[in-house]
């Protein structure tokens, strides 16, 4: 299933929004083109009380991705 079909200059960036099933929120994703590749560059669940989502470091990403989850709070 194609979701998104463009051409991009390095720098512009794709939004995608989509509802997580397995916790029923909001999630959007970032992408950048680089290099002629997308590039994850930020991710946001939604909270589910309304609010703000917690800010999340590159670093976090990758297991945010996978697990759906909240980001550990910030020290």
């Amino acid at each position: 299933t194609r979701l998104f079909s463009s051409v991009l200059q390095d720098g512009e960036q794709v939004v995608m929004q989509w509802r997580n099933s397995l916790f029923d929120l909001p999630v959007t994703e970032v992408f950048e083109a680089r290099q002629g590749t997308l590039v994850l560059d930020a991710i946001t669940f939604a909270d589910p009380g309304g609010a703000p989502p917690p800010e999340v470091t590159k670093a976090d990403v990758d297991d945010l991705y996978h697990t759906g989850g909240p980001s550990p709070p910030a020290d």
